[in-house]
Formats: C-alpha cells, structure tokens, sequence
C-alpha cells in the first residue's frame, strides 16, 4: 500500500508548489486524505467479507493512514509555505494635494467705467471767493483780450460788483439800473433778456414784461416768441433788437459804441406757485434757463448779455417769507453755475454778462 509512495510524494510535492497555503487549506487537505484512505480501507474489508475485520481494519486503517497523511504532508509540505491569510490588499490612492485657496483680487472697472463721482455744488460765497475781483471799471478792459475794448458804465457813479471767471475772458458784472436800456458803453454787440410772463409770451404783468413790452415794438415781440407760441420754463427763444425809438441809431459812430442791443431774447423762468415752492426746481430750471440764453446770445455773435435776477419778481416767488430767501438763492447759485460753466466753455472769447436790477445792485 506504500509502495507507490514516490508517486504521492511527486503529486504532493506538485501541489507544494503552489507558492501561497492558508492554515484552513492545510487542514481540510490532511483531512481529505485521511478520509479517502480510510474509506479504501473499508472497501478492502467488505471485499474479504469479515465483518469484524472490517470494522478494524477501516477503523485502523483510516486512523493510520490520517496520521500517515499528516505525516507526509508536513514532510512535504514545510511551514514555511503555509502563511496567514490575508487580507486582499486595498489598492493604495494617491491622496490628492487639496490647493491652497487663493482669494481673488478684487476686481476694478477701468477708468473709463468708472461712473464720475457728481461734483458737489459750491455755495454763493465759495464761488464768488474763487473768482477775480474787480474794484475799479479802469480795470475791467484788462481782463479781455484787448485794453483797447471800449467799456465802460453810461451812469459814470453807478455802483456795480465785478468779477472776473479764473484763466478765461469773461466779466461778471452785478449793477443797478433799468433793464430795458443798455447799462454799460461798449464796442461790443450786446443782447438783453426778458422773463416772460407767461407760456405764451404775453405782454404786460410785472417784472420785465412789462418794462419791455412797453419799448419793445409789437413786430419784434411776436417775432422774439418760439414757433410753436409756447415758450416752456428753462427756454428761450429770440430775434433782432426793434424798438419804438427809431431815432436814435444802434451804433454810434463818434463814439464807436453800440448805442442799443442788437438782440433781444425772452426766456421762461420757474414760478413758485408751480413747483410748490421748491428750491431745487428754481436752481434746475434757472440753470437751464441761463445756460439757454448765454448760448443764444453767443450763437447770434452777443459779447454783451444783460439780464435780471431770473425768478425774482413779486409772482414768480413763494408767498411765504419763509421760503423766499431760499428760492431767491437758488436763483443765484444757479446763475453763478451757468456763467462758470459758459466762460470755461469760451474761454477764448471776450464776453460780459450784466445782472441789473433796482434800485440797487443784487450782492453775492
């Protein structure tokens, strides 16, 4: 029964050679062994027919032959080739590197989208204070382009406040007098502005309207109106000077000054009583207004523009006191904005603007 024992060594050394053996693969395989022999050994005994021989023999048989099968397999089979069982080995992941979190530049428009901050608006005093003062007419010429400019006041002793606008060629100057008769003796043509009563232009009320209508001739009156008839407040509208007074020509030639304006512009002006009083109204539309009429001046060749105090006049106030030193203020301010913004526009040109009242000149 041992004699083909090199035959089982060879088959056990073949199955040794597997390179990896669990302990549970070690003991079922002994086992399994041990159980096949003792079972020939049973088949051995039922072939001699002796019962109790059989009993013995399978029962010795298989005992020797599990111990043999042991035997053998650890001859065979060192412990070195049986190792634990493992684990099957989990892939290793490279950990990914987290980056490092860069906050973001914040993120500027460039210039040219960035909104311009709105220019804060300076008080009457803070643009007076910036201008050049003049205390004397001698001085006046001096701040044009030429000294030979004739200019001077009609009224040799009437008071007067005068500025000049920084770096341009512009006068500003506040007197007395009435508004329908030229203030100062100039070379330069010259343009006078009336606030007109009303949307229509209508002649009479109070104010200019009705100084002017008066020495205005009716031809020219209708002519000064817009086409449309309506003349809507912070417009203007205008045509050339005619008065009643045909003797007395525009231009003298002994003294080489004009003797009458050579333009006569009506304008619309904001009423309290339509904007409830409010200030901010009065500078919005006067602003528009004087820009208005400095620019129809300039357009028709106007180096002279006389005008009164727009919105100043007993109906175009607020009735309440209270609210008329505001209103009234706003109406300045308002010019002052519009004759800085004039004079840098045409800071090469020699222009003059004359705010007249009475009986005495309007301070700043």
């Amino acid at each position: 029964m041992f004699a083909p024992l090199s035959a089982i060594q060879n088959a056990l050394r073949h199955s040794c050679r597997s390179p990896i053996l669990t302990h549970k693969q070690a003991l079922v395989t002994s086992l399994a062994t041990g159980i096949i022999l003792g079972l020939a050994g049973c088949i051995v005994g039922i072939l001699a027919s002796i019962t109790s021989q059989i009993v013995i023999s399978a029962l010795f048989l298989g005992s020797s032959l599990l111990i043999t099968g042991l035997l053998i397999y650890q001859h065979f089979c060192p412990l070195e080739r049986v190792v634990r069982e493992l684990p099957s080995p989990v892939p290793s992941e490279a950990i990914p590197e987290i980056p490092e979190l860069e906050m973001p530049e914040p993120v500027t428009p460039p210039p040219s989208l960035i909104p311009p901050k709105p220019a804060l608006k300076k008080t009457i005093k803070e643009m007076v204070f910036g201008w050049n003062h003049i205390g004397s007419t001698k001085l006046l010429p001096y701040f044009l382009s030429s000294e030979k400019i004739a200019l001077s006041f009609r009224n040799p002793s009437a008071r007067f406040f005068a500025w000049n606008i920084p770096n341009t060629q512009t006068l500003f100057i506040s007197t007395s007098g009435q508004i329908a008769s030229l203030r100062l003796q100039s070379s330069l043509p010259a343009a006078i502005v009336n606030v007109a009563q009303s949307i229509s232009c209508s002649k009479g009320g109070c104010g200019t309207n009705d100084l002017l209508s008066s020495v205005i001739t009716d031809s020219c009156w209708e002519e000064s109106k817009p086409r449309s008839g309506l003349l809507l407040p912070g417009e203007c509208s205008s045509t050339h000077w005619k008065d009643r007074d045909s003797f007395v020509p525009t231009w003298n030639p002994e003294t080489k000054t004009y003797n009458k304006p050579t333009r006569f512009i009506q304008v619309q002006a904001p009423k309290a009583s339509m904007y409830r009083d409010n200030s901010e109204d009065c500078y919005r539309l006067c602003f528009k207004a004087y820009l208005a009429c400095f620019e129809e001046a300039i357009k028709h060749d106007c180096q002279i523009i006389q005008i009164p105090l727009f919105s100043s006049f007993s109906d175009f106030i607020p009735k309440e006191p209270i609210k008329q030193r505001s209103w009234l203020n706003s109406a300045k301010l308002a010019l002052l904005h519009a004759l800085d913004r004039m004079a840098n526009k045409y800071h090469h040109k020699d222009l003059i603007v004359v705010l007249t009242n009475t009986p005495q000149p309007i301070s700043f």
